[in-house]
């Protein structure tokens, strides 16, 4: 059966209103769930009454009473039981597919906000932690479900029904009873109060331990290679004691619910029974009284016992789901406009009007930079580290908003078009290339959705990648592990250029495309790219020569103004900026420093 999905969620970090949208699609099971679950309580909450019956049939013996009585009282005894039994296999059934139905509608909800966070979001956090809250959220909707229909209803439906049968026995011992919840519960809720905030600091100092520790297994190529795992697990140590204490103040906390529904429960089954025996001094009360008010105590005490480990439980649970939806249902910092349109691109034309930018207000990158790239034109960006180069491309993308000015393609700003449609018409080959733990046919295809295999291989081929794919032992099929690891940085750079190729979208973005390949590959590399690029916008960040040879025009950029602009040829004789780096090359490169 395929899960109903839910796309809409609003930033509200309320863990109910969390938990009441992922029960949305599946409110039959909801429905089915609670009224099984309250059934369920009611036949198993007569119990007591039913023991009370048995034992003065049992006794009634001995004045003249049939054993016909027993047998009846046995019967509905064995007949509670097996509807109890029948009824919550039925609630089991009902409960486990909503369960699940929740963690998996809760954890797609939360993927599908979380993948429209600006790149800024992802780049401040690691990417194990937050992986960690999408799960610890998902689990806790999914235990909130569990909960409420095998404890907190049943609690309330019973503790009811025990009331009711209490006031029947005798309304001291229901008054005794009254009293008994009356304090409970405000004790139980006053734990449930202060429990979250000891939940959330455990859960925060779990978080920021995984996070930790994903980041050292990322990198233990390099926690190796300089010896550094002392150093690493001298530092790990402190987070490994935080998680430590944060964890022991959160149990011992449980221990003084525990503590206190022992006191209550001791306290109130004696004097029920104070009472009782008194009322059975004066002929007010039989044996089965005294059975029913043990029994009673004893499942309420147990519901108790069970309710202040749940409350521990709910508490811990809703700490870890609120520190999740905190963090990931924040606003997204880049929304589409409501009127956003697709983008439709016919020529290709790229404009920077007045553009001014900054990062998280602090100095300006940019101000009123303004250029035109017309549509098919081949532009190179060179300029020294930190002129601007990279923010250019990121702008391009919309990885960050313009704090003034406007971007627009074909005339349209791209502040008010999807950034999905905005995406789609760009390719984009990256100077570390982006690789899935996929197999590179997927890793390829990623470029195109629905892609023939003859199409992936004809761009592998165009990007000279077929052979090296070949060679490998299960060829387009082999996985490249963890951000392509298994691969050479000339190989995923290949596979990254057979996407785009793939993709083969009418703006083209390179980010010093060829620097990882070697030389014997750069050639044919550069006549794929020559293919690739034709008729196309193409903006490259580059250094190599052989990559500026191919661009109409080249811009050099220095703190984020174009301080020169036009062919090569006509920059080397101007004899500027450009012509000073092109006159210091080295190995083919132009130095940017």
């Amino acid at each position: 059966m395929r899960t109903p999905w839910v796309e809409d969620i609003a930033p509200d970090t309320r863990p109910l209103r969390f938990l009441l949208l992922t029960v949305r699609p599946y409110l039959p099971l909801v429905f089915a769930s609670i009224v099984g679950a309250v059934v369920a309580s009611i036949v198993e909450a007569v119990g007591p009454l039913i023991y009370k019956h048995t034992v003065n049939a049992i006794v009634a013996l001995e004045k003249g009473g049939s054993y016909g009585d027993i047998r009846f009282w046995v019967f509905v005894y064995l007949a509670t039981v097996a509807a109890r039994i029948l009824l919550w296999r039925a609630v089991v059934y009902a409960s486990a597919h909503l369960g699940l139905g929740v963690r998996s509608t809760a954890r797609y909800v939360l993927t599908n906000y979380l993948l429209k966070h600006s790149q800024d979001y992802f780049e401040n956090r690691f990417a194990g932690s937050v992986s960690s809250k999408i799960g610890n959220a998902g689990d806790g909707a999914r235990h909130l479900s569990d909960w409420t229909v095998h404890n907190y209803l049943p609690f309330f439906v019973q503790t009811i029904v025990s009331l009711g049968i209490a006031f029947y026995s005798s309304a001291y011992i229901g008054w005794v009873f009254v009293v008994w919840i009356a304090v409970a519960v405000p004790i139980n809720a006053y734990f449930a109060r202060q429990r979250p905030a000891l939940s959330r600091a455990a859960q925060a100092a779990e978080t920021k331990l995984r996070g930790v520790t994903v980041d050292i297994v990322t990198n233990v190529r390099a926690v190796r290679e300089y010896a550094r795992s002392l150093f690493e697990m001298t530092q790990l140590q402190d987070l490994i004691l935080a998680r430590r204490l944060a964890g022991l103040r959160n149990r011992l906390f449980e221990q003084r619910i525990t503590l206190s529904n022992g006191t209550l429960q001791i306290a109130a089954t004696g004097t029920m029974l104070l009472i009782v025996l008194s009322l059975g001094e004066h002929g007010l009360a039989t044996a089965g009284d005294i059975i029913l008010v043990l029994a009673l105590a004893t499942s309420m005490g147990e519901r108790l016992f069970n309710l202040g480990q749940q409350i521990s439980n709910l508490s811990e649970t809703w700490g870890e789901i609120e520190e999740g939806l905190e963090d990931i249902l924040t606003v997204h910092e880049i929304p589409d406009a409501d009127s956003a349109n697709e983008l439709r691109v016919s020529d290709g034309e790229v404009s920077f009007e007045n553009i001014l930018f900054s990062y998280h207000e602090g100095e300006a990158v940019m101000s009123n930079l303004s250029f035109v790239i017309k549509g098919g034109e081949k532009i190179g960006l060179v300029g020294k580290s930190g002129a601007g180069k990279s923010t250019l491309v990121k702008l391009l993308l919309r990885h960050y908003d313009l704090t003034g000015g406007a971007i627009s393609i074909d005339g349209q700003n791209i502040a008010s078009v999807t950034q999905d449609s905005l995406r789609q018409n760009i390719a984009i080959v990256p100077q570390e290339a982006l690789l899935f733990h996929r197999s590179i046919r997927e890793n390829i295809a990623y470029g195109k959705f629905g892609a023939s295999d003859e199409e992936v291989e004809e761009a592998a081929r165009l990007a000279q990648a077929h052979d090296f794919i070949m060679a490998l032992p299960d060829g387009y099929n082999t996985l490249v592990g963890e951000r392509g690891v298994k691969l050479s940085g000339g190989q995923r750079q290949r596979v990254a250029i057979a996407r785009a190729i793939l993709k083969s979208a009418p703006i083209l973005l390179l980010d010093e495309a060829t620097s990882s390949l070697d030389s014997e590959s750069e050639g044919a590399i550069q006549k794929a790219l020559h293919t690739l690029m034709q008729g196309k916008t193409v903006i490259a960040i580059a250094h190599r020569l052989s990559t500026l040879r191919e661009m109409d025009r080249i811009l050099v950029l220095d703190q984020g103004n174009i301080i020169e602009d036009g062919s090569h040829t006509k920059l080397v004789r101007k004899g500027g900026v450009y012509a000073e780096l092109w006159a210091h090359q080295s190995g083919g490169y132009l130095k940017d420093e």
